[in-house]
């Protein structure tokens, strides 16, 4: 397959992507009669019924789309689920059945079975409406027709899809809900009319561009040359001096038509931006004074060995030479003003949708024109999907294209606007936050196979040019010439300095990620005395949210207040979009001032940063997908790399180290910071006459005495059996026993049906220890004799009839060991651990009747 046959291949790949992104959420406006059925249309049993003069009117419609006149698919969805924006209704489809097939035959009175249509998914509208989480969404069976679709993703059987209709449980929602079906056309978003345009135009096209040192095919089909370190580049930002691997790309750029730029966490991508764009005002000032000769030197900025202490040392010198070539330029301009003017208006026609006329005129002359108008504006800024509206003409008229944030930009958006370039430059990091994929793996698999291997493109084409190769195929990977191989990121220059975060806190991301990071942030101490803190939360599930979680961020955030941060300088987030959400609505109505934005999920604070950042994982059972944060170090590395002074983590920590990134993350905090049990105010209890508190580090002294002291009976109740408290715990409790001290352990909190957050290797180390010794035993809440019982969440220790202890301390799961061995910060509880210790004999008698109620089958 030669060149030009390959990009039209790769095109038609593209489009096919585009027509199934746009219909993952689809929104067709429900008062449109020409594009939207619902009288006329309804479902008998399996089959759905069309009155013959709905059916006449739109087998005409689609006899227009056979010939050219418009690309329409019709297709029927049920029920009906209608979102309403600024006084508008639309139809949100869920899933859809291609009818557009039925149009084309014959009408039949008895209807058209719904298992012989199509089935397409509507993955961002379903998450919507069921409340989804991404990898849930990836999950949807969508391969195995219509009826296997609806039993698996509403998890409810029935006899007919009519039957579906009417029964299907409707969820809590501010959607209106009409269990009827509807047909509707469907054309497309809107939001991605200009990007298929520009790629029709560029398929239909003279293809100028396809030939080597042109950004554009660079892109398809190139390899980013070595820096060299022989090159002198003119003019700089009045900013900071560029860092030396800022240098570096800051020089390939001088040569090379396409630059890749890996920019880690906080390494400056804004900075080296800003210097491009001074050096290509300078660079045309330079070519007036030297050659008399000026250039259209236009940048467009979109999105989504000579050594550099040279540049630094003369740093102030070419800030000067962009300030004044930047006051030559406006010279310049003023000297050709009548030119200049009627470029100006011109282009102002354009932009404001002047007719064709307007158009073709500027084309005819349009470099001489852009040229006249980079004068007074050299640099443009514009979303990927807005080029066409700021550059309608799909032809060489930019000098230079900046796209920043690359690493989250599908590869087929950046395309267009590097067929415009001369020149471009690609930021981004292919180790943050990747493109959302809406498609389920089913329905990647099947695009796969039909969009790629069905138009004799490869297996590694497609991880090299299909959109939804998040992993392999972004702009990033297309720019650093990546080979479409697992992990490889291509030839990128990667910023390796550092201003963002402490030390400790990026020393995380740069494990993860193996950047190589130079740290050059100046130290601060946190308000807290620390900068990572992670508090345990058990927490609990229901419909994808944790409540737990919320209600430990919410005293996290007062914590922090008293501690002297604002709510301006805390940011909150998740992995899942459905927790993160009701953390959104939940803090915002409790804390007045936190804005909106400050609370999301990890992909809405790509780019941002703040003083204090708290994560909210939402995991805490074997239900819940770890591997989803966990495939790839991507989210965490993002997550982590927000909070410039202080990282907080609030999750079961238990269960987040079941996961590789995840315990890494836990491990560091735990070695460099603080790691805390969060007790709700319930769990914290009152002072009692008579009773010693116990705060704390005390609670080790208060255990390791009961153990030395107990003559008779030793009984520890306690929610878990987990982690190195009770490792330490078997080893410890022999002493006892071989004393005769009868011991009786009773544990248990089964949070859930599938899990009870116990560690079941030492569950059976206990239960071999104590089998040794008649009389001891161990009873775990939930299972065997006791599986009626939901566990307890008591903490009590009894030391014969010497004393008793109840409180918040977790006897055997608890984190402190190590933190008590260096002092505790106080700093970082938001409250103390405390207990009541009690010897009066009749209220350890009736601490020991508590126990033998909790046993009570």
């Amino acid at each position: 397959m030669n060149a030009a046959n390959k990009v039209d291949a790769i095109l038609n790949a593209w489009f096919d992507y585009i027509a199934l992104d746009d219909y993952s959420n689809a929104r067709i406006e429900a008062a449109n009669q020409d594009t939207v059925k619902q009288r006329g249309v309804k479902l008998a049993n399996d089959h759905v019924l069309i009155e013959s003069t709905i059916f006449l009117e739109l087998q005409q419609k689609v006899s227009k789309v056979q010939q050219g006149q418009q690309e329409t698919v019709w297709a029927l969805s049920f029920p009906q689920f209608i979102d309403v924006d600024k006084g508008k209704s639309y139809f949100c489809p869920l899933f859809s059945l291609d009818v557009t097939s039925i149009f084309k035959g014959e009408y039949r009175q008895t209807g058209w079975s719904l298992d012989e249509l199509k089935l397409m998914e509507a993955g961002d509208n379903l998450a919507t409406f069921l409340g989804l989480d991404d990898q849930q969404r990836e999950q949807l069976i969508t391969q195995d027709g219509l009826r296997q679709f609806l039993e698996t993703t509403f998890g409810q059987e029935f006899q007919t899809y009519e039957e579906w209709m009417r029964n299907v449980p409707i969820p809590r929602s501010r959607h209106q809900i009409q269990r009827q079906p509807y047909l509707f056309a469907f054309t497309g978003a809107t939001y991605s009319w200009n990007l298929k345009q520009d790629l029709k135009e560029i398929k239909s096209g003279s293809k100028k561009w396809l030939k080597p040192k042109h950004p554009a095919y660079e892109y398809l089909f190139g390899v980013p040359q070595l820096p060299q370190h022989e090159i002198t580049y003119m003019g700089a930002f009045p900013t900071h001096a560029p860092t030396n691997s800022q240098s570096t790309a800051l020089k390939h750029a001088q040569t090379e038509p396409m630059t890749a730029v890996q920019g880690p966490p906080g390494s400056g991508k804004t900075t080296l931006i800003l210097h491009l764009i001074a050096q290509q005002v300078v660079q045309r000032v330079l070519g007036l004074i030297e050659s008399k000769r000026d250039i259209n030197n236009l940048t467009v900025i979109s999105s989504t060995n000579n050594y550099a202490s040279f540049y630094q040392n003369f740093h102030y010198q070419h800030k000067e030479l962009f300030k004044l070539s930047r006051k030559f330029m406006t010279q310049q301009a003023l000297c050709n003003k009548e030119r200049v003017k009627g470029s100006l208006e011109l282009y102002s026609n354009v932009l404001a949708g002047g007719n064709w006329k307007d158009k073709k005129k500027m084309a005819e002359n349009l470099n001489e024109h852009i040229k006249n108008v980079s004068l007074f504006f050299p640099v443009i800024t514009s979303t990927l999907l807005s080029i066409k509206n700021i550059l309608p003409w799909v032809e060489e008229c930019v000098d230079r294209t900046i796209v920043d944030e690359a690493g989250m930009i599908d590869l087929h958006k950046t395309f267009p606007l590097l067929v415009r370039s001369r020149k471009a430059i690609i930021v981004g990091d292919p180790l943050q936050i990747e493109p959302v994929i809406t498609l389920s793996n089913q329905r990647r698999d099947d695009y796969r196979q039909t969009a790629f291997i069905g138009r004799e493109l490869t297996e590694i084409d497609y991880h090299r040019y299909s959109p939804e190769e998040e992993h392999s195929a972004t702009s990033y990977h297309r720019a650093a010439g990546a080979t479409g191989e697992d992990n490889d990121k291509g030839q990128g220059i990667c910023l390796i300095e550092h201003y963002r975060c402490q030390p400790s806190i990026i020393e995380y991301c740069n494990t993860i990620a193996q950047y190589g990071l130079e740290v050059k942030t100046e130290p601060v101490t946190s308000l807290l005395n620390s900068h990572l803190v992670a508090y345990h939360v058990e927490g609990s599930i229901s419909r994808n949210v944790n409540e737990e979680e919320i209600l430990a961020v919410s005293d996290v955030i007062q914590h922090l207040q008293k501690q002297g941060y604002s709510l301006q300088d805390i940011g909150v987030i998740s992995p899942f979009n459905v927790h993160a959400m009701a953390l959104r609505e939940n803090l915002t109505q409790k804390f007045s001032g936190l804005d909106k934005k400050s609370v999301g999920t990890i992909h809405t604070f790509q780019g941002s940063e703040k003083k204090v950042i708290i994560l909210s994982t939402k995991v805490c059972g074997t239900q819940d997908n770890i591997n989803w944060i966990n495939k790839r170090p991507n989210l965490l590395n993002v997550a982590v790399s927000r909070a410039k002074e202080l990282f907080i983590l609030v999750g079961n920590l238990y269960r987040l180290e079941k996961g590789k990134l995840t315990r890494q993350l836990v491990e560091h905090i735990r070695e460099y910071g603080d790691i805390l049990d969060y007790k709700s105010e319930a769990e914290i209890p009152k002072p009692q006459p008579g009773g010693i508190v116990v705060y704390d580090c005390d609670h080790l002294k208060v255990f390791r005495d009961a153990i030395e002291q107990a003559e008779q009976e030793l009984a520890i109740v306690t929610p878990w059996i987990r982690g190195n408290e009770s490792k330490r715990f078997v080893n410890d409790i022999v002493s006892a026993l071989e004393k005769g001290v009868k011991v009786r352990l009773i544990y248990g909190n089964k949070s859930s049906e599938e899990n009870d957050g116990n560690d079941p290797e030492l569950e059976k180390k206990l239960e071999e220890l104590f089998s040794q010794y008649p009389g001891s035993h161990l009873s775990c809440l939930g299972k065997k004799i006791y599986i009626d019982s939901r566990g307890t969440n008591e903490k009590i220790l009894v030391c014969d009839t010497k004393f008793a202890v109840v409180g918040s301390w977790n006897w055997l799961s608890h984190p402190y060991r190590k933190q008590c061995s260096r002092s505790l910060n106080s700093k970082v509880q938001i409250r103390r651990e405390t207990s009541i210790q009690i010897s009066d004999s009749l209220s350890i008698e009736d601490i020991k009747t508590r126990i033998i109620q909790l046993m009570t089958p």
